[in-house]
């Protein structure tokens, strides 16, 4: 990994973002233009949360234009650090935390999504990131281990895995939703 910071630079926080674009292509996030040289391509998320008005393309996902915010991975850890132990959430009630937390009309769930690969992969049991789960109570596939790694977190905390269907899901998962006040 680079020693050079993959953040833009300047104030991230600002309606006139003219070092930075983001644009949805094919469902993936792709940072344009503000990169300092030596960013790994595969690394692309915020180091810092970052706000932007919503892309043209995604008015219509979002309902409406106005503010979309790309979260950090740090916030992300943060929200999830709240969940405690028997505790789910989807990963767009995750959003729609998110959404509510910053004041903004939505939150962009592939960076949300990148983020929160990079918590996992990058934590050893520090950040409980397995207690995500995908909005039907599937499991996550992408986290280390696959889905049968992520079940085998959640059995610990005293989950039931049905894996009868398609795709491994956490039984009577709603019951176990938490609720932020």
């Amino acid at each position: 990994m680079s020693s050079k910071s993959c953040s833009p630079s300047g104030a991230i926080n600002t309606p006139n973002l003219a070092y930075l674009r983001a644009i949805h292509h094919w469902g993936c996030l792709r940072w344009l233009a503000g990169w300092q040289d030596g960013c790994e391509k595969d690394n692309m998320e915020p180091q810092e949360d970052v706000i932007v008005d919503i892309p043209k393309d995604r008015v219509k996902f979002f309902g409406g234009t106005g503010k979309m915010l790309l979260p950090s991975p740090a916030t992300v850890a943060a929200l999830i650090k709240k969940i405690p132990k028997r505790k789910l959430i989807t990963t767009n009630l995750l959003c729609k935390e998110l959404t509510d937390q910053f004041k903004v009309r939505g939150t962009c769930p592939v960076t949300t999504q990148k983020a929160l690969q990079t918590i996992a992969h990058g934590s050893s049991k520090n950040i409980a990131y397995w207690r995500v789960i995908n909005t039907n109570g599937g499991l996550i596939a992408r986290f280390p281990g696959g889905a049968a790694g992520q079940a085998v977190l959640l059995v610990e905390e005293g989950f039931t895995i049905d894996t009868k269907g398609k795709v491994a899901k956490v039984k009577n998962f709603r019951e176990s939703l938490v609720r932020f006040d």
